[in-house]
């Protein structure tokens, strides 16, 4: 019941992003959602988007399309694919700042939300300047970067995406 609930909260949300915002609505349709019981309140990995049903249940319609907006921002900075052996722990924070960067020009950023913008710093950047024994909790709405699966070549599928959706944004 639950899976199902937060199903449909999502497709009223990748609707909603779609009118919104086209290039990151376009962009959303090409992520698969996957709801079940994960440890972070969302992950991705290039091809899907993974959401923790009760912590979808619990979100606000704010908190909940950030991080569908957050998720695809990942997939188009192409984060899960650029991570090389780093830090797991490093990569999310520094990934997150620069989705957070993002984001914050057009939305508003939730209170809940872990990892602080860091506007104009890329992802690269942010990680070299953190360190990992000094790094505070992160929070409820934690989220993860996954590589992709064995197997998958998605990069240069994101790459004609993101081309597709800017032809899109610009008609």
């Amino acid at each position: 019941q639950d899976i199902t609930q937060v199903l449909a909260m999502l497709a009223d949300d990748r609707a909603a992003l779609l009118l919104a915002q086209p290039f990151v609505g376009h962009l959303a349709l090409h992520l698969d959602i996957v709801v079940g019981s994960f440890d972070q309140a969302m992950a991705v990995d290039g091809r899907s988007l993974f959401f923790d049903a009760a912590r979808g249940l619990a979100l606000s319609q704010l908190e909940r399309r950030f991080l569908l907006a957050h998720g695809v921002w990942h997939c188009a900075l192409l984060h899960p694919f650029r991570q090389d052996g780093r830090d797991q722990e490093c990569w999310d924070r520094a990934a997150d700042a620069e989705v957070n960067g993002i984001l914050a020009r057009d939305w508003p950023i939730p209170e809940s939300v872990p990892a602080p913008p860091a506007e104009g710093l890329s992802v690269d950047q942010s990680y070299a300047s953190l360190d990992l024994d000094a790094l505070e909790p992160r929070g409820p709405l934690a989220d993860a970067h996954w590589p992709p699966r064995a197997g998958q070549v998605l990069q240069n599928q994101w790459i004609d995406r993101i081309r597709l959706a800017m032809q899109g944004a610009l008609q």
